[in-house]
């Protein structure tokens, strides 16, 4: 490919971001499909729980639209992470907790990478020469320290040997016309060799490394433009890349892959996985449209990647569309391809528990659809008239019946999608199955599906213990939640009280979750917050370092409690070890405020938010309107 024709390819990403947005199949359905249907039982459970149009879609070739943008989250699922397994997030709301870890997918390139880290400063992890900054070279040091002040590309390259302009565009158009090349245009002019762009090479490495991704992705354009060729062998992809997933720049991400110009399906592996960690499924759908342009055959990880970024972006039926086309291309799904799907259907577990109690994005009850620009897209079939008018009996507290029957329908595709991989002969992991105990441990909020989802998340739970796989940390915290869920705080004690007789390092999320279950006033004697000071203190013990969602929850307990300045107590500490207050604890404080009727207090603590930045959220309000129906006062509330 010539400079001026990878030049014209390196706006390809916003192209493809059109064709995909504007509802145009993605490549995916172009490309010839494999010669039938694998004959896994899963694929016939699922039509057979599906409407019509979706087992249709699952007899012929699906096409495989590009699904919403949607803002991203934590990775669990990518590349460029570290083979050990992610921190859970704390997080103790009832029907939440975090977001299982998923087994990351091998980087192809860590190897040759961490060679380079390790000093091999004359080959990239490409094996070519040049590149790489060199941190003994004072020219390098005084390139970090401008960018480090934020001068300017060219600022930065004064100090290095001028960038030739051999030809710009209209010398190229001049030469075509003539009947020759861009390249026989630049022939007549000075070239600047690989060994003289040394120098701005290492430059270019002190910009990805600290983020200056456009800066650098220009310098490769200018040095093209002056005559250097093999510039795509000549520098790291990962390294690029992996800033992008970093920062979530995904737009720089395909821009860079389009310049590199390879062929090379781990290039676009790392791209996808860029895309699953902003949780940006329409680019992931758009970096296979330019996979299939370039000639490059999707892999295992490559299908593996985009069901995460589909599972991060909230569309599980994606997620599934994009299974089938899998096994369609005839690609074995491997154990982290399950594992993909699991937390795809976790996350939609957790989904429609938020939304059936307030806390997620509610449907118009007019028009029966999902409001416009929701993140989540619309579901594979709406309630009828009739559905929604079943009795109050069977619907979710503050939801609708509609929301309980798709929990228990996304639980029953868990644990088929377990039966599958048993008939595929693939060995689940502790990823899946911790995802599986997830899924049951957010269910347990519904009540109709509450003692089934327990029940489901203990054989879970069971068969882990019987097994070689080993229960951790989020296996604890998925359960303690789910007890808490379902109404039986002091099973979850009980388990928390197993976690520490088994030795498992536990997390801060486990601890929350046992705060969050001592705070219940299902236990005998209401909420009991000595019980939960004796959770802080293992804590403590165990040199875990609390975050704002624990201290949220022990603030929640001491006020439950009647304990005033406990309460006060617990968040002058959490001054003290340096954690700024989140929304989360300013309600929890408002709440405490609210059961005394303290108007005053709770309005203390709408200024103190105010004051530091936080944005009030409903639950103080709530709190300011209870205080003034506490003390009395109808007009003021």
């Amino acid at each position: 490919m010539s400079g001026l024709a990878a030049a014209r390819a390196a706006p390809c990403a916003p192209a493809i971001a059109a064709r995909t947005s504007a509802g145009a199949s993605s490549s995916l359905a172009r490309t010839p499909a494999g010669t039938g249907v694998s004959g896994r039982s899963w694929n016939r459970r699922l039509a057979s729980e599906t409407s019509g149009p979706l087992r249709q879609a699952s007899r012929a070739l699906p096409r495989v639209a590009a699904a919403g943008a949607a803002p991203g989250g934590s990775s669990d699922h990518d590349e460029f992470a570290p083979k050990t397994r992610p921190k859970p997030r704390a997080e103790v709301v009832a029907a939440a907790v975090s977001v299982p870890s998923v087994q990351s997918v091998e980087d192809e390139f860590r190897d040759r990478a961490d060679s380079l880290a390790g000093g091999e400063d004359s080959k990239n992890e490409n094996g070519k020469g040049g590149g790489g900054a060199r941190r003994g070279d004072p020219q390098t040091a005084a390139h970090q320290e401008g960018v480090r002040q934020g001068w300017p590309l060219a600022k930065l390259l004064e100090s290095l040997p001028p960038i030739p302009v051999v030809a710009d565009d209209a010398g190229d158009s001049q030469s075509a016309r003539r009947g020759g090349t861009s390249d026989d245009a630049r022939t007549s002019a000075p070239r600047m060799t690989a060994s003289e762009a040394s120098a701005h090479l290492r430059l270019y490495e002190t910009l990805v490394e600290h983020g200056r991704l456009h800066n650098a992705l220009e310098l490769l354009r200018a040095l093209r433009s002056a005559g250097v060729t093999k510039l795509g062998t000549r520098v790291s992809h990962k390294n690029f890349l992996r800033q992008c997933a970093r920062r979530e720049a995904i737009a720089v991400a395909f821009e860079f892959v389009a310049f590199v110009d390879i062929n090379d399906v781990r290039v676009y592996n790392m791209l996808l996985s860029a895309c699953a960690r902003a949780g940006d499924a329409r680019a992931g759908f758009a970096a296979f449209v330019m996979m299939y342009d370039a000639g490059v055959k999707p892999d295992c990880r490559a299908y593996t990647t985009l069901i995460s970024a589909c599972a991060k972006a909230g569309d599980v039926e994606k997620a599934f569309e994009t299974f089938r086309r899998m096994e369609m291309d005839q690609v074995e799904p491997s154990v982290v391809t399950y594992g993909a799907l699991m937390d795809a259907l976790s996350r939609r577990v957790l989904e429609l528990t938020n939304r059936g109690t307030g806390k997620g994005q509610r449907r118009d009850t007019a028009s029966r659809e999902p409001r416009e620009g929701s993140r989540v897209p619309p579901l594979a079939s709406l309630p009828t008239d009739a559905e929604s008018e079943r009795s109050v009996n069977d619907a979710l507290p503050h939801g609708d019946g509609y929301f309980a029957e798709e929990i228990a329908r996304t639980l029953r595709r868990c644990f088929a999608l377990r039966e599958e991989m048993d008939d595929a002969g693939i060995a689940p992991d502790e990823y899946v199955l911790n995802s599986m105990v997830s899924a049951c441990g957010r269910a347990a909020v519904c009540a109709p599906v509450a003692k089934d989802a327990l029940r489901r998340a203990f054989a879970v739970y069971d068969e882990m213990e019987r097994s070689r796989l080993s229960c951790d940390a989020y296996t604890y915290a998925s359960l303690i939640t789910g007890c808490v869920n379902a109404n039986d705080p002091t099973r979850a004690l009980e388990v928390y009280q197993k976690s520490g007789e088994v030795k498992v390092k536990r997390t801060a999320a486990v601890f929350a979750a046992a705060a969050h279950a001592c705070g219940s006033d299902a236990l005998p004697n209401g909420p009991d917050l000595q019980r939960a000071l004796d959770v802080w203190r293992d804590m403590r013990n165990e040199n875990v370092a609390p975050d704002a969602m624990l201290y949220a929850t022990l603030v929640d307990v001491a006020g439950r409690a009647g304990e005033r300045r406990v309460a006060e107590r617990v968040t002058a500490e959490m001054e003290r070890d340096g954690t700024p207050p989140t929304a989360a604890v300013f309600a929890a404080l408002a709440g405490v405020a609210a059961r005394e009727g303290d108007s005053e207090g709770v309005e203390r603590v709408l200024s103190d938010m105010t004051q530091r930045g936080v944005h009030p959220v409903r639950e103080v309000f709530s709190a300011l309107v209870a205080a003034a129906g506490r003390r009395g006062d109808a007009e003021a509330a």
